[in-house]
Parts: structure tokens; sequence; C-alpha cells
């Protein structure tokens, strides 16, 4: 009997090493397996985070790319209306006189006109001739 307990209480001491080594195995394993659950979750905020920012850039780009969109749009409506004016401009300066037809419309003018022009009235006419056949007799 005492061998029984003698190797009872031998066995409960080898238990109580091994009892003690697989919690110290334990406790290791599970500081670990914390610490791994805190890098996934700061690893999960951090794509979290980058997913955030990916969001509101692409958000800002659509904003930009709508705001391009209405610019070009915007100054293609204006070239559409310049366009529009050159067309009317030309087709009305078409029917404007050219420098050389207002020339030459200035030209006439100035022979008929009674200011410039060197008209004789009927009185002067009438005296130039009698001044002529009266030299010629």
């Amino acid at each position: 009997m005492e061998t029984n307990i003698l190797c009872m209480v031998e066995m409960s001491s080898d238990l109580k090493v091994l009892a003690t080594e697989l919690v110290k195995r334990v406790n290791g394993e599970t500081r670990r397996t914390r610490l791994l659950e805190q890098k996934v979750d700061r690893f999960e905020a951090e794509i979290s985070n980058l997913e955030n920012t990916i969001k509101s850039q692409n958000s800002d780009l659509k904003n930009i790319l709508q705001n391009f969109e209405d610019t070009l749009k915007e100054i293609s409506n204006r070239v559409l209306i310049m366009e529009n004016s050159i067309k009317r401009i030309e087709k009305e300066l078409s029917k404007k006189a050219t420098k050389n037809e207002f020339k030459t419309i200035e030209s006439y003018m100035e022979l008929m006109s009674p200011i410039t022009g060197n008209y004789v009235t009927r009185a002067e006419m009438e005296r130039v001739i009698s001044e002529k056949t009266q030299k010629k007799f």
C-alpha cells in the first residue's frame, strides 16, 4: 500500500508538473492567439480606412468628371453659338457692298456732286458762247 501511495504521490506530482506545463502552453497559445487577433483587427481597420478613402476619392473623381463634362458641354454650346453667329455675319456681309463697289459708287457721286463738281450755270454758258462767237467774228 505504501508503494501504491508513493506511486500515486509520484503520479500526482507528475500530473501537477504536466498540468502546469499544459497551463503554460495554453496560456502561451492564448497570448499568441490574442496578438494575432489584435493584428487582424488592425488590418481590418486599415482595410476599412482604405476602402473609405477609395470611396471618397472615387466620389471626388466622379464629381470632377461631371464638372468637366458640364464645362465641355457649355464650351461646345458656346462654339455652336459662335459658329451660327459667324455664319449670320458672313451672310450679312455678303449682302453689303465690297470695298471696290463702294469706291466705284463714291467716284460716281463725286462726279455728280453739285458742290465739288465744276458745273456751269446757263447764264455763264451763254456768256462764254457769246464771247467765243464775238472773237471769231
